[in-house]
């Protein structure tokens, strides 16, 4: 028992030795419902992929860059949806039994199908574990805290205004908006180390 201990905790080092590389992803998924008596229901679903790719610096520490892609569909007060794009850094710290902690920053953008933009900038920290299905492969779990601040900006377009001479004018205006959020995200994915 203690040989077969040594030689898979030997074993899971040298995947996260210095110069090692890893590529993978996650996915996630959620929902949120606010329910307030006075003011209208709102909902919202997103879906989210992340692939990433990383560098370990040194042993059992790898820094990285992700990409995200997220689809989101909301209703307030009709249904509208939205896609974001974006990525940022990443730092993960592996203990020889597959646990990590990892933390990262994003930047996205995107547009919803109506009349707003968004901009959203968020970190995440939390713990994961890497279950070797083989020496290279490994499904993952990831419980991460999230704090994000979105950036809504709407235009709006005014009633158009018709001169002499067929010129016409068609004023906008622009209101901007900032929402902090905390939340707690389950995430699965995978990773490939070579």
């Amino acid at each position: 028992m203690l040989v077969l201990s040594m030689l898979t905790t030997r074993a899971q080092e040298e995947r996260f030795a210095r110069g090692t590389v890893m590529v993978g992803g996650q996915f996630s998924a959620d929902k949120i419902e606010i329910n307030e008596s006075g003011i209208h229901d709102y909902s919202e679903r997103r879906l989210t992929i992340n692939p990433s790719v990383g560098y370990f610096i040194v042993d059992r520490l790898a820094l990285g860059l992700n990409a995200n892609a997220t689809y989101m569909q909301f209703n307030l007060p009709k249904t509208d949806h939205a896609f974001l794009f974006g990525g940022g850094p990443f730092v993960r710290y592996y203990l020889p039994s597959g646990f990590f902690l990892m933390s990262q920053v994003n930047y996205a953008f995107g547009q919803n199908s109506s009349i707003a933009n968004f901009n959203v900038f968020d970190y995440s920290l939390g713990p994961g574990y890497s279950l070797f299905l083989n020496k290279n492969v490994a499904l993952e779990a990831l419980l991460c805290f999230q704090h994000s601040r979105t950036r809504y900006t709407y235009r709006y377009d005014m009633i158009d205004i018709e001169y002499e001479n067929d010129f016409r004018l068609s004023p906008t205006y622009k209101v901007e908006e900032t929402e902090n959020n905390n939340k707690v995200e389950f995430k699965v994915g995978f990773q490939i180390f070579f």
